[in-house]
């Protein structure tokens, strides 16, 4: 309830807290997503002389729900502010620089492969088991979980790069959440706990879009063609 009850307030808040965040020396949630939508801008056209165009719906659908992640990207940035400028560096330590996303390739190394080899993930489960995590806050539970699926996704590497990002985002975050909140306390501030969760919510209900952009790359991901995998930077743990 806490946290539906947040989700409406930053809805209502958004156009009044956008330039705000767009003058502040932190927004790395915002500069994150501004950063992947150009790189596969200029990716996607790359991509699309590769396969003769049918990579096009892909890239569409991966930029516009970046588009749609960058709405809301200068709430986080508002409300993670108070913190970043105590010293507790939520949400800039949770996203990974695009400067470490890897180099253009245009065929995988590896080669073409069998496109009966694709496996789609069973995302209902994923969503619903890490759903229940996130809802008992428990973080390293959540955390664990999503290190198990990451490891499974990993034995087909060049497939379901999208969801496997997203997992290893939830990861990523789920491990700094507690950390993030015993910092704050320290220094007297509130716990961002609501702010780690909403972002691993958001994260978590992404992961259907995810899995459809997936699916549809799946075959020429098969046949070399490394879009997506190559387009987002791995998350390590903290």
């Amino acid at each position: 309830m806490i946290l539906r009850g947040w989700v409406a307030f930053l809805i209502l808040s958004m156009a009044i807290a956008a330039p705000a965040a767009g003058s502040a020396k932190h927004s790395c949630m915002t500069t994150h997503m501004k950063d992947a939508i150009k790189i596969n801008r200029e990716r996607g056209a790359w991509y699309s002389q590769l396969s003769d165009g049918q990579s096009q719906r892909i890239t569409n659908l991966l930029i516009g729900m970046e588009q749609r992640l960058l709405l809301g990207s200068p709430i986080i940035d508002v409300s993670a502010r108070p913190y970043q400028k105590a010293g507790v560096p939520i949400v800039c330590e949770d996203v990974i620089d695009m400067s470490f996303t890897p180099a253009f390739r245009a065929q995988n190394p590896a080669g073409p492969v069998a496109k009966q080899s694709y496996r789609r993930v069973l995302v209902d489960v994923v969503h619903n088991k890490l759903s229940e995590k996130l809802k008992n806050d428990d973080f390293q539970g959540m955390a664990w979980l999503a290190d198990q699926y990451v490891q499974q996704l990993e034995k087909q590497p060049r497939f379901n790069c999208l969801v496997r990002h997203m997992l290893e985002s939830v990861r990523r975050t789920a491990l700094l959440a507690p950390r993030h909140e015993a910092a704050a306390l320290r220094k007297g501030l509130g716990s961002p706990r609501t702010l780690s969760k909403l972002i691993l919510k958001s994260h978590l209900d992404l992961l259907n879009k995810s899995a459809r952009i997936d699916i549809l790359a799946a075959p020429l991901q098969a046949d070399g063609l490394m879009i997506v995998c190559q387009d987002v930077p791995h998350i390590p743990r903290p």
